[in-house]
């Protein structure tokens, strides 16, 4: 994965805290003599993965309509829960899919979260974010029915000429 460090059949990875500081062929890699050292042998050890496109805030929510139409999800989450949500829903949504993301090997999500209905959705959204320990980054969007403040809601960098369509989720004014 990176021709400076090569790949190699046995190896070293040195972790101190939550960064990586060396990662080299076994015996290379100098760990302090209080380092916890785990036994992965027969494993393999490869970088997280990455989500670019999750609605976090729905979490609570996966499993309700696993082979619905898109009509049967709408009608559900947007047209029902969603209008509902409150700031701890949308933290506990996020909580729980930022959680599951790491479980799978995924470090690093885009929380495409269009039910922001307030500054406080939002910042219930992020501390999840923050809480689970995953890298995240939150699309605040607007939500597809109901009422929301319309002031508090975020406009992502989208290019309208080259992108009509995100624009149009987003509801830009």
């Amino acid at each position: 994965m990176d021709a400076k460090v090569g790949d190699f059949a046995n190896g070293d990875v040195l972790i101190q805290g939550k960064k990586i500081v060396s990662v080299g062929p076994s015996g290379q890699a100098k760990a302090p003599s209080q380092a916890q050292v785990i036994d992965a042998t027969n494993t393999i050890i490869m970088p997280g993965f990455i989500d670019a496109h999750r609605h976090a805030w729905e979490g609570q929510l996966r499993r309700i309509i696993p082979d619905g139409a898109i009509s049967d999800y709408m009608a559900t989450t947007h047209n029902g829960f969603a209008r509902f949500y409150r700031p701890h829903d949308v933290y506990v949504g996020n909580l729980i899919t930022a959680l599951g993301c790491i479980d799978a090997g995924i470090t690093c999500m885009i929380d495409n979260s269009h039910n922001s209905r307030s500054a406080a959705h939002s910042d219930a959204a992020v501390q999840a974010l923050i809480d689970s320990g995953i890298r995240g980054v939150h699309a605040s969007g607007a939500p597809q029915t109901g009422e929301w403040d319309k002031a508090s809601e975020a406009v992502l960098c989208v290019n309208p000429a080259r992108d009509p369509v995100a624009t149009a989720w987003l509801r830009v004014p």
